[in-house]
């Protein structure tokens, strides 16, 4: 080559680097675009920071092996660009190939991407078919719908003008045994021979295989049958067993029915007999009298005579009188029993329907405590009872309407409400930092003076009865009122001295009230936070227990200053309670999801805890001495048997899923807010509500009541009357109802 060809070379070659150069930056520029929306799109199936590493480092290796060359032209002009083209697109189909874009779902290059909220991206057939089955993730399985997936405009470009990714993609997968036997077939030289040999094989191999599937089958088929019919059979045990049961029932009741029947028409038949000798007896004195009274007149005076005759028709004026009084007061009675039988009819025909919509539940008790026994007469009476029970209320009678704070604070949030020892007095407090004492006795005749036309200004209206002024109704004012320095989560009155009351803060306070005298008497302060719980001890009246956001239970004496145990735990501690019946062991709920339960004389670890909560545990309630009932913030409540661990009934049917909404056990009863601003009444027997009353919502200017729906309103505090049918209950507009069962 001579020079000046050398140079024309070296300048055309200057020229075709720079060239190349450029190409290699858009390349570069182009591909880690592409990296990031595919990370983006993809996090679990790339690592960036790895990913560009070894392309820049690539690329350096690309520029080095250039500036090499271009310092050894003359040696070998030849082996400047082939070589460099070539490891560019060596590496870009490395690039591609490391890069997956297979659809997770039918393992194929993504067509039509679509991208979820998680950012995996799949096929959009592939994706819409599998959310039509399930509603999650295939890749990482978070919740996925059909409303939560988008194109994924970016992979698609990438794909649509990367078509060497696919070629890339499509000769690197294997092809399937049949395509490589195929090929064989077709580059291979065979003859007739060897072709029929192949099909006999093919073909003994094929009926091999059917019959192989065949087996499996009927195999699967009987294995099923199999299956079935044992689980039938079980039910069919099952069912004969419950049919039983059920004609025992039915044959028990159908007697004793009879048997009151039989009862009812003797004590009939006796009461018609007593009063027809009644009627014989009167007619008889009176018949006696009239003969009496003939011989009289005979042997009087003319006189005297007429006088009697006078007299007799006055009397027989006044027995007509006296016998049309008893006809009438006769038919009024018959009327009142007609009355009386039409409204019991009523009230029959919606117990029944009550039943019915309960048929379930009621079921499903039924059969868990008649099965059990072998005492039938004994079960049968006890579900007898909760039938009795369940179906005798219907629904909620508003009683009265009290506010806690003033009605044009929004911030009124009562948070709780609990009777004293008596029932006498109850006490209110929440973030007005305000404890207010009432007097039940005043609000209930409050409301029976209003019945009897004492205050025309206040009404009782029912839930469905319209709007509701409550600035017109009855105000009714606390007999006592105490300021505390913090927001006020929790109150709790002594079982023993009916005055001294405790309270807990959001400072982490722990304080003891007089009521008489208003004065506060000690203050507990250990808790480093706020202090959602207090309970006084029923069984020793100078302990109280405190759970704290410090994941601490401290366990206090009125008698010292600091605290005589501690409880440690995993989280923050919701709320705390003393069983009723003994001094020493305290149940406690945590944000953990779990309850645990503690002997005192042995608290380096719990002796009991119950799991099957999902979410913090709220409330913590004491039915009997081996029964407790916890709330949570997954919507449910539970009934645990404390000996045992076993969790005998979960209840739902409220809302509850970030607020403190109340709990309060009354015997059988169970009451508790919800975020739906609603009361929700249940059974203790049966899973579903029984009740449920709706709180209104009050204007804070015209201070009517609607009814109409606020997310942001809802139920934070209730409390039953002790062995009672009333319930306290107040929301997060510091509006509290007094209501009773009906």
């Amino acid at each position: 080559m001579t020079f000046r060809s050398q140079v024309e070379y070296l300048e055309g070659s200057e020229s075709r680097t720079d060239f190349f150069e450029r190409t290699i930056i858009s390349l570069e520029q182009r591909t880690q675009a592409a990296v990031q929306v595919y990370v983006k799109t993809e996090p679990e199936e790339m690592d960036i920071e790895q990913f560009n590493g070894s392309f820049n480092l690539m690329s350096s290796n690309v520029n080095l092996e250039h500036r090499k060359s271009s310092t050894m032209i003359s040696r070998s002009p030849t082996v400047i660009m082939e070589p460099q083209n070539s490891a560019s697109n060596n590496d870009f189909s490395k690039l591609a190939q490391d890069a997956d874009f297979s659809c997770p779902i039918c393992l194929d290059i993504i067509k039509e991407a679509f991208v979820g909220r998680c950012g995996h991206s799949f096929c959009y057939l592939c994706i819409v078919g599998h959310l039509d089955i399930r509603s999650d993730c295939p890749m990482c399985g978070s919740h996925l719908t059909k409303d939560q997936i988008y194109p994924n405009f970016s992979l698609n470009k990438i794909l649509e003008k990367s078509p060497t990714i696919i070629a890339n993609k499509e000769s690197s997968s294997p092809s399937s045994p049949a395509r490589q036997l195929k090929e064989q077939i077709l580059n291979d030289d065979l003859t007739v021979e060897d072709i029929d040999t192949m099909v006999v094989t093919l073909l003994a191999k094929k009926k091999r295989f059917e019959t192989l599937d065949r087996e499996d089958e009927l195999d699967i088929l009987y294995d099923f049958l199999s299956r079935m019919k044992t689980r039938k059979q079980d039910q069919l045990s099952q069912i004969s067993k419950e049919i039983e049961c059920l004609n025992d029932d039915l044959a028990a009741t159908q007697h004793d029915m009879d048997c009151f029947t039989q009862h009812q028409k003797s004590s009939r038949i006796e009461g018609q007999i007593s009063e027809e000798f009644n009627n014989n007896h009167s007619q008889t004195a009176s018949s006696s009298n009239d003969k009496e009274s003939d011989f009289v007149d005979c042997i009087l005076q003319p006189k005297e005579q007429h006088q009697t005759t006078k007299k007799r028709k006055h009397t027989e004026v006044d027995s007509s009188f006296t016998a049309n009084i008893s006809n009438l007061r006769r038919s009024e009675t018959s009327l009142s029993l007609q009355t009386f039988e039409d409204t019991h009819d009523l009230r029959l025909q919606n117990k029944k329907q009550r039943m019915l919509k309960h048929i379930e539940d009621l079921e499903q008790c039924y059969f868990s405590s008649r099965l059990k026994t072998s005492i039938s007469h004994k079960s049968l009476s006890n579900f007898t009872s909760t039938l009795s029970a369940f179906t005798r209320y219907s629904n909620f009678r508003l009683i009265n309407v009290l506010r806690y704070g003033d009605i044009f604070n929004t911030s009124s949030i009562v948070s709780t409400i609990e009777f004293d020892r008596d029932d006498e007095y109850f006490a209110t407090a929440g973030v007005t930092k305000k404890i207010k004492i009432f007097e039940f006795g005043n609000i209930e005749r409050s409301c029976y003076n209003d019945a009897l036309g004492g205050h025309s200004s206040s009404s009782i209206r029912d839930s469905t009865s319209g709007s509701r002024k409550v600035m017109d109704s009855f105000l009714h004012y606390p007999i006592r009122e105490m300021t505390s320095n913090s927001k006020i989560s929790c109150l709790s009155w002594n079982n023993y001295i009916k005055s001294h009351i405790a309270s807990a803060d959001y400072d982490g306070i722990v304080s003891l009230w007089d009521v008489l005298t208003g004065n506060l008497i000690m203050t507990f302060d250990e808790h480093e936070k706020r202090a959602w719980s207090v309970d006084f001890g029923k069984m020793d009246p100078t302990k109280l227990a405190s759970g704290s956001d410090d994941a601490k239970v401290k366990i206090w004496s009125t008698t010292q200053k600091n605290s005589i145990c501690t409880l440690e735990s995993q989280a923050n501690v919701c709320c705390v309670k003393f069983n009723p019946e003994s001094p020493h062991q305290v149940a406690f709920g945590s944000a953990d999801h779990h309850i645990h339960y503690y002997d005192l004389r042995y608290n380096r670890q719990p002796i009991f805890i119950y799991r099957g909560h999902r979410k913090a545990v709220s409330y913590v309630k004491f039915i009997a001495r081996n029964e407790l009932i916890s709330a949570s913030t997954d919507s449910t409540l539970k009934l645990w048997d404390i000996e045992s661990q076993i969790c005998a009934r979960t209840y739902t049917g409220h809302t509850n899923e970030k607020n403190f909404v109340g709990l309060s056990v009354s015997s059988d009863w169970i009451g508790c807010g919800s975020e739906d601003n609603c009361i929700y009444a249940y059974y203790k027997t049966l899973c579903r509500p029984a009740i449920k009353y709706k709180f209104g919502n009050i204007n804070a200017v015209t201070g009517e009541e609607t009814f109409d729906t606020d997310p942001s309103l809802f139920v934070s505090s209730v409390c039953w009357k002790k062995s009672s049918s009333t319930l306290l209950a107040a929301n997060s507009q510091g509006t509290i109802k007094v209501l009773e069962l009906e």
